[in-house]
């Protein structure tokens, strides 16, 4: 009986195998007793990489702030001509 049955088998099993492989647990970073260890750094390090990420956010804020401006004022600009367009016969029907 080698059918559907035993296909279904093999590929769960295939699975499972490339998930042991991908595991994170099972990285180079892992001491004997399953924590995980990472390099030492100075404080002054950790706030440079904290001032960083936070200049880039505030980047990524500033741009998204602007575009959203920029995006209601052509709307706004597409409906009032949409509007007063065909109020003053500017856009024929």
């Amino acid at each position: 009986m080698g059918g559907y049955g035993s296909s279904i088998q093999t590929v769960v099993s295939n699975n499972k195998k490339i998930l042991r492989k991908r595991s994170f647990l099972n990285s180079k970073l892992k001491e004997s007793d399953g924590k995980l260890k990472f390099d030492e750094i100075s404080n002054d390090k950790l706030n440079q990489i904290k001032e960083e990420i936070q200049r880039k956010a505030r980047k990524e804020r500033y741009r998204s702030k602007i575009l959203s401006i920029v995006l209601l004022i052509i709307c706004f600009l597409i409906s009032t001509y949409l509007v007063f367009g065909w109020m003053l016969e500017l856009i024929p029907l």
